[in-house]
């Protein structure tokens, strides 16, 4: 199957047991003809741990959740949430919770954050505000000894 091919596959209609039928064509036109491939699914993750045949496929599928379990497991790991950006925190406390429904303003979100958080802001907005000076001091320089 070529990147252009066009294919289609209805899970509901085209399955057989682990069978799929897939329509395949090389484009819409009347001359190409669709062609149907027989595809089927050869094995899934934990599948070579049983033997092959039916009585194997039949193990590996009662103990599959149990392989899934192992693996989720031994390899997902906790995200840890950092919370909300310290800025935003300020913004819902002081601009958004003035026009939150009162039943509402009792939510964490909207509550005032420490006044540590209120300092670290205005230090940062204030840091932002000298580079931008800064960098367009610089940009109307260069644009100076370009004229």
């Amino acid at each position: 199957m070529k990147q252009n091919h066009i294919f289609s596959c209805t899970f509901e209609e085209n399955k057989t047991g682990n069978n799929l039928l897939v329509h395949i064509r090389q484009s819409d036109l009347p001359e190409h003809t669709i062609l149907a491939h027989k595809a089927f699914k050869v094995g899934f993750f934990g599948r070579s741990e049983f033997q092959k045949g039916d009585k194997g496929l039949k193990q590996a599928i009662l103990a599959r959740k149990r392989i899934m379990k192992e693996v989720y497991i031994k390899n997902m790991n906790v995200i840890e949430n950092e919370g909300i950006n310290i800025f935003k925190r300020v913004e819902m406390a002081t601009k958004c919770r003035k026009i939150i429904p009162l039943e509402d303003r009792d939510d964490e979100l909207y509550w005032p954050p420490p006044p540590e958080v209120y300092e670290a802001v205005k230090k940062e907005r204030k840091a932002r505000k000298q580079f931008r000076e800064e960098l367009n001091k610089e940009k109307k320089g260069v644009v100076k000894k370009l004229k």
